[in-house]
Formats: C-alpha cells, structure tokens, sequence
C-alpha cells in the first residue's frame, strides 16, 4: 500500500469513528453528543443537569435523575457524594476521599475536632457534648471528649471518688479513727488508710486512748466508785465498766462537776459534801442542793458536833464554821496556801484541824491556837480521829502515825513503810483502829500496837478521803 493510501484510510477513520458530528467544543475538552459544555466551561454535563439549576443560586437543592441528593455547584445539578472532593448539601468536609480520622469523617459529616457535637467514635472519642465539655467535677464529659473515670486526675464526688491521682486534702487519718500517717489514694479513687497509723483495736495504747484489748493498766473497779468485778476496755478504747457492781452502793446525782473532798452528816438525813470553788451541798433525804457560804475558796475537810456546830477547811489555811444560823470565817493564822486536810473533835469546845506544813490546829470553843504535834514540817499531817479526848490518832507522809494520850504526841510505830503516806484513820475502838495509805497500805491498831495487814486489793489507796464506818 502507497503512503498516499494509507493518510486517506486515516481521514476516513478520523471523520468516521472518533468524532461524531454532534460533538462540541468545551474548553480543551469535546463534549460527546447528548452532553452539553458546563457553564464554567470546565466540563461536559448532561443538559438536565443544567437546566435543574437555572433560575437556582449555589448550594440550593435541585432535582436530578438517579441521586438522592443533589445541590445547584457552578450552575449544575451536582449530586452529593462524599469523596468528591465537594462540600455540599450536609456535608462539613470533603477531603476526596473516605477515609476517617484523617480530618474528615468518611461520611463528610464531621471535621472530627472535639468540641463539635459529633461523636467520632472511630476517632477514639468517648462522647462530645460541644460547649458543655468540661474538666468540672462531675462533668460527664470531658474537654477530651474522654467520658469522666478514675484516673482522669478530676474529683467526682457523684461518682462515689475520693480522690484521683493525688490524696484529697478534704480528709485525713484522722477523718478515719488513726491518730497519724499519711492518707493516699488508691486506684480505684477511694481514700487508702494503709500508710495510716495507730486507732482504736490494733492492741496499742495511742492517741486519746486509755486503754486498747486490755484493761487499763493499775486500774480496777474501785478506782471508779465500783466496789467489785474485774475492769474491761470498750470497744471506743476506754475503760468499760460492764464487769463492775456495786455492793449496796448507789450513785447518787449530785448536778455538779466538781471534785468533792469530804463528806459529814448528822443523821441520815442531814448529810453535808464539800468540793471545789466553795461547793458544799446538803442532803435532806431525797436530793442534793447547794448551800451558799460565802467563800469560793476549795473546802478540803468537814466535820462537825452537831448539825449547828460544823467547820468545813479550805485550801487556803481557812477554817469556816456554821452556827445554826450563818457561816462565819475563823482566823487561823495560817499563810496560804495552806491546805487544812483533816478535822475532828469531841464537842463544840474541843476541835483538832490539821494539814500542810504538819499543821495542827485547836479550838477551845473561841479561838484556834496552833500545835505541835511532833511531826517534821516538811510532811502534811492528813487526818485525825479518836475515840475521846484523851485518845487521839493523827495521820502523815512518811508513814507517821502520832498519838494523843491527853498529855503529849507521841510518834507510833505505824506498819506502814516510811515512803508512803497515811491518808486516813478511823476506828470503832481504841483497840479496833484502821489506817490506810499509797499503794494498797492498810494497818490495824488493837490498843497496844500497829500490824500491816494484806487488804487484798493492791491498787487501794484512800487518797485525799475518809476512812470511816
């Protein structure tokens, strides 16, 4: 075949195949037949697509065959696919593709920023709440779009934490019964006791503890107005009393807090209590009541002949005296503070008072005069009784015990040991006489000489009281 024959077949091919005679010019494109050059020139669209759009702005919806969803772009009927690289009809983003956490979501309906209302849950994001997201306590979602949980370093107390990360500076061991260490922060959000030290049970006394498993130590009973049963400890650490009786002994409300140091009485209903700041109540039989006299000084002693004839000693060397009718303060002489620990006498006329600095005083009915009983001034001499005149015990640190015979003091052989103190004495008899001293010291007198005797209660003492039947 001649090159001549062969350019006239190419015409022929050119003229008969590839170009149809209805195509058109768009741009650098040619548009084949039943397609029409877009407006923009920059493609060819079907005539339908064109026409949709006219009368229609940027962004309106029209009506095209086949899509579900179309919108008016360049003056043509454009349907709405995601990955077109288009933004439109409720598209946010069109990145031309459909890949999401990349920017745009796969359906072009969120620009997976937190913040934007659109859980983009492939994205890691828990929850998105827009503008509510919050680092609050208690908000239920974060700035993160994390959804609130231990561990996110924020307190919610709704949520039944504690603390989170760090130990709440809301409590401490002692907002849970340990009386040191160091509070934490477990890592499930609740408070962790574990590095808390000392409470209540763990068998150590600690703390405001007075005692803890065992009984407190030295104590009975006794020490608290029981006169029987064995001393426990409460579950709250201090003693418990549900071991304790009483034989025939009942507590009695007296309304006051104060500390009472004596008791006297003229019949069984007439009793007289001194304490604290002045105290002195009366008993009638049926209650306790208050009798003013004057001095606020703390009585220390009370005794008296009858129920108009009563003495009542102070802290400070006062004695105050009763006459029926008022009570009346009596000059002693003595420099406070001198405690007057101890009276007793045998009538009107003749009363003892003794206390700090071997003090011993007498009245004679008028006036009181002091006395030399024999005893070093350095011990307080702490009680006196007898059984008349003539027969007169008195009691002191050291172990002393002195005796009136009428005549002269004579220092006695007690039985009780030099470094204790003999707090009380009291008998039935001159030959029936009983002291009591610190740790448990207990002596018997039967008219010619003292004996220690085995009391049975070591922790006995009558501290700052009586010894009478």
């Amino acid at each position: 075949m001649s090159f001549r024959s062969i350019l006239l077949t190419g015409a022929a091919l050119l003229t008969t195949g590839c170009l149809q005679p209805a195509s058109s010019r768009c741009g650098d494109l040619w548009c084949p037949a039943g397609s029409v050059c877009s407006p923009a020139h920059d493609r060819c669209v079907s005539p339908a697509s064109v026409s949709a759009c006219q009368g229609k702005s940027d962004g309106d919806p029209c009506d095209l065959p086949g899509a579900p969803s179309a919108i008016c772009h360049a003056d043509v009927c454009t349907p709405v696919v995601c990955g077109d690289g288009i933004v439109a009809g409720d598209e946010v983003c069109d990145d031309g593709n459909t890949v999401s956490c990349d920017g745009c979501s796969a359906d072009c309906r969120s620009d997976e920023s937190c913040g934007n209302s659109i859980v983009d849950s492939a994205c890691g994001e828990d929850c998105d709440q827009g503008a509510a997201n919050s680092d609050a306590p208690n908000a239920t979602c974060r700035t993160n779009c994390k959804r609130q949980r231990c561990g996110d370093g924020i307190v919610d107390n709704d949520a039944a934490e504690d603390c989170d990360g760090t130990p709440t500076t809301s409590a401490s061991c002692a907002s849970y019964g340990f009386y040191g260490g160091t509070l934490g922060c477990s890592s499930a959000c609740r408070n962790d006791t574990s590095q808390c030290a000392g409470e209540c049970g763990d068998g150590v006394v600690n703390g405001p503890e007075l005692c803890d498993a065992a009984p407190p130590g030295g104590q009975s009973c006794l020490d608290y107005g029981y006169d029987v049963g064995g001393l426990r400890c409460s579950t709250l650490c201090t003693p418990s009393f549900a071991g304790c009786d009483r034989m025939g002994w009942n507590p009695m409300n007296l309304q006051v807090s104060s500390f009472l140091s004596a008791v006297w009485g003229a019949g069984a209903n007439d009793v007289y209590a001194v304490g604290d700041g002045g105290l002195l109540l009366h008993y009638d039989g049926s209650s306790w009541k208050k009798v003013p006299t004057g001095s606020t000084e703390s009585f220390l002693s009370i005794w008296g002949s009858s129920n108009k004839d009563i003495f009542l000693g102070t802290d400070q060397g006062d004695i105050v005296h009763f006459d029926g009718t008022k009570w009346t303060s009596q000059p002693t002489g003595l420099t406070p503070p001198t405690g007057i620990w101890g009276i007793w006498g045998t009538g009107p006329t003749n009363v003892y008072a003794v206390g700090d600095s071997a003090t011993m005083l007498h009245y004679n009915g008028t006036s009181w005069s002091a006395v030399n009983a024999g005893v070093n001034s350095a011990n307080t001499i702490w009680s006196i009784w007898g059984t008349g005149a003539s027969d007169i015990f008195a009691t002191a640190d050291s172990g002393i015990i002195t005796h009136w015979n009428g005549t002269k003091w004579t220092s006695m052989t007690s039985g009780i040991a030099n470094s204790e103190s003999v707090f009380a004495v009291w008998g039935s008899a001159s030959n029936n006489v009983w002291a009591v001293g610190t740790t448990g010291s207990l002596s018997h007198y039967n008219g010619t000489s003292w004996t220690a005797q085995a009391d049975g209660v070591p922790e006995f003492s009558a501290r700052f009281g009586d010894l009478r039947g």
